[in-house]
């Protein structure tokens, strides 16, 4: 029996994994991506390892973690029916998230600062939702339309924070406004400043 095999490079190809093994972090997280609904873990051409948040793929590392709200929701697209930036990232997320909270240090640690990325796509399955983005109490957003400023749905869109005071926990509140729609979080970046 004759046959011809043909191997075609595709860069757009969805590449997940997972540790094997659950190592502790448990010492001062220095650079981390929290990649809501994905499917395993990754590392990104700036070498930031992605963790998937809740664990699916396989063991990760165990940060500790806590995400509340009301009827949260975990969704996860192809990366292909996202435009723009990380849209391997930004396929997946939680809906209805409002708080999400990530120990960064050892409790009662000394505050230091961070840069704080958080990635949002507006998937077109949701209806619009606008909501305040608060980061340690502090408002980093008073009125966010996601689909509004990344130009549409179904496109990321990336807000940076810097110098971000965190001690032994970050924390972030998505509140919606009114009855303007659900909030969704795709994914969180944090970088210790030096």
């Amino acid at each position: 029996m004759q046959t011809s095999l043909a191997m075609v490079s595709d860069p757009d190809a969805e590449e997940w994994t997972f540790a094997g093994f659950t190592p502790k972090i448990e010492s001062k997280i220095k650079r981390i991506g929290i990649n809501l609904g994905a499917p395993g873990d990754r590392v990104d051409d700036t070498g930031t390892t992605w963790l998937e948040y809740p664990s699916v793929g396989g063991k990760s590392p165990n940060l500790k973690i806590s995400v509340s709200g009301d009827q949260m929701d975990y969704y996860r697209r192809h990366a292909s029916t996202v435009t723009g930036p990380m849209p391997w990232v930004t396929a997946s997320g939680v809906k209805n998230v409002r708080n999400f909270t990530i120990d960064v240090d050892t409790p009662g640690a000394e505050a230091r600062p961070y840069t704080v990325r958080l990635y949002f796509a507006q998937p077109s399955t949701l209806k619009p939702g606008i909501f305040s983005v608060s980061l340690q109490g502090q408002v980093v957003e008073k009125s966010l339309d996601v689909s509004a400023e990344a130009g549409g749905v179904d496109r990321t869109l990336v807000r940076e924070y810097t110098m971000i005071e965190a001690g032994g926990q970050l924390i972030i509140d998505l509140k919606p406004l009114g009855k303007n729609g659900p909030t969704f979080l795709s994914g969180i970046e944090i970088i210790a400043q030096e």
